[in-house]
C-alpha cells in the first residue's frame, strides 16, 4: 500500500487490502472488482479476487 501516493481506495478497500497482507492471503471476496485489481499486494504479484465472475 505504501507504493500509491494517492491510491484511489475507500477505507473499508484499505483495510481489506492491509489485512490480507499482514495475513498472508492470496484471495479477497469482493463484488468491487476495479480496486482490487490495481493493487500489487507486498507478498505476491495479485490478489485472487473472488468469485471470479459476476454475472
Amino acid at each position: 500500500m505504501y507504493r500509491y501516493s494517492n491510491p484511489p481506495l475507500d477505507a473499508v478497500d484499505a483495510m481489506v487490502i492491509a489485512t490480507a497482507e499482514r495475513l498472508g492471503a492470496t484471495k479477497v471476496a469482493t463484488v468491487d472488482r476495479k480496486d482490487f485489481q490495481i493493487v500489487v499486494p507486498v507478498h505476491r504479484d495479485m490478489f485472487e479476487i473472488l468469485p471470479a465472475e459476476l454475472e
